[in-house]
């Protein structure tokens, strides 16, 4: 056994009162950059996100909250609504507006998957079809759709996003160009404000490694000057740290504000640890969900979509024969450790543990612990002031901080004073 850290009582207090920045926030690699920092306000109840697939059919609507649905992965695309020329088919999309309606939960609505007939490549193999990935031959042919989809859903819809993971030449949902790809965004914020002058517009959504190289083209053609809020997907290599994200929000924070578009909410629509094969020990999952949340807000992201919660491969929040996972009561928890609180600072490594600072005006002061991943001495204990008094798990269990330590491993606790979130 090691011996217990001990997070002096001066350190603890300079954390909470985010004036060590300076000098401890700035010693990791990946927070050497002046762009990462959270909101001053509290953590909004918007600012989580959620993808579900089999709202219709197999999976009821979730017991875990979130604000907004993407509807990408569901049978609510250009492709589905717009199967000819001249021909809707509503169903689809009615069946889940009504349903983001009666759960009142917003709705970002994702282009692309360009119909076959509407493709500028109608053979071009895709991850979604034959032509999908594909620019429209005409842009007419989108500027109709748009038209139509927007004037059908009658403001129901606040969200665009126009494209989604464009990055790279051999896309498996996008194979044009980058301007053809800033004409279409520039169309869709002309058409859809001019029907919703209320509606909000999305960049395309790059990912990987492509990802940054990518939006500094589409900014550099225009892009930016048509889009409300921008937008990337945050996932990373298999198997990588969550808290490797803080990286990648940096170099897409960056690409921002060299292109003048800094002062722009930033969301990622997309990600999670991916495939559950990449991380399959549920310990770990729900780990890295609640890291990636907190980090998320902790480097500016104003809103973050976890994908998903009914995909039986990806990011499994919940399904049919087990219900929710450990990954979806971390989720549950770490809301509740959130919403209406209010991060100081980002959060902080030092040595080997990371601290998250959280307060709430009715004088609740609480820290999220856990260990780097990648320590070469990790703590197990960690001392803390008499002032916190109980600490909670991920899932939920509560405990009293009887001998003034509270054990740490690379699963997030939060520490708390007495006062109730």
């Amino acid at each position: 056994m090691k011996k217990p850290v001990l997070l002096t009582l001066l350190l603890l207090t300079l954390l909470l009162s985010g004036s060590v920045i300076s000098a401890v926030w700035w010693r990791h690699p990946l927070l050497a950059s002046p762009v990462l920092a959270p909101k001053p306000d509290a953590v909004p109840g918007d600012y989580f996100g959620m993808t579900l697939h089999n709202y219709s059919t197999t999976t009821p609507w979730p017991s875990i909250p979130f604000a907004s649905l993407r509807t990408w992965d569901t049978a609510a695309s250009w492709s589905d609504i717009n199967p000819a020329p001249n021909t809707y088919v509503w169903s689809n999309l009615d069946a889940l507006i009504d349903l983001a309606q009666k759960h009142r939960v917003d709705l970002v609505f994702t282009l692309g998957r360009t119909p076959r007939w509407a493709s500028a490549s109608p053979d071009t193999r895709s991850a979604n079809g034959p032509g999908r990935c594909a620019p429209p031959a005409d842009i007419r042919y989108w500027e109709e759709f748009l038209r139509a989809i927007a004037v059908h859903a009658g403001g129901k819809i606040k969200y665009w996003e126009t494209w989604n993971e464009p990055q790279s030449p051999d896309s498996q949902y996008y194979c044009g160009d980058v301007l053809t790809m800033v004409q279409l965004q520039r169309r869709v914020y002309e058409i859809v404000k001019m029907i919703d002058p209320r509606a909000m517009v999305l960049t395309p959504s790059p990912v990987g490694g492509y990802g940054p190289a990518w939006m500094a083209r589409f900014l550099a053609g225009g892009g930016g000057n048509y889009a409300d809020i921008m937008n990337f997907h945050g996932y990373m290599a298999p198997g990588a740290d969550a808290e490797l994200i803080i990286g990648t929000i940096a170099k897409f924070k960056e690409i921002f504000a060299e292109h003048g578009q800094a002062t722009k909410p930033v969301w990622d629509t997309e990600a999670g640890w991916g495939e559950n094969a990449w991380l399959s020990d549920p310990d770990l999952q729900a780990a890295f969900l609640a890291k990636f949340y907190l980090l998320h807000w902790s480097s500016g992201v104003e809103r973050f979509y976890w994908y998903a919660y009914d995909n039986n491969k990806w990011g499994t929040l919940w399904d049919a024969k087990n219900g929710l996972h450990k990954a979806g009561t971390a989720y549950r928890e770490v809301h509740q450790w959130l919403q209406g609180a209010t991060m100081t600072a980002p959060c902080a490594l030092t040595k080997a543990l990371w601290t998250c600072n959280l307060r709430r005006e009715n004088g609740y002061q609480a820290l999220v612990l856990w260990n780097s991943p990648k320590a070469s001495a990790p703590t197990n204990r960690a001392s803390v002031p008499e002032e916190f008094r109980q600490y909670r798990d991920l899932e939920g269990n509560l405990f009293t901080i009887s001998s003034g330590t509270v054990p740490i491993s690379d699963r997030p606790i939060i520490v708390e004073t007495a006062a109730a979130f």
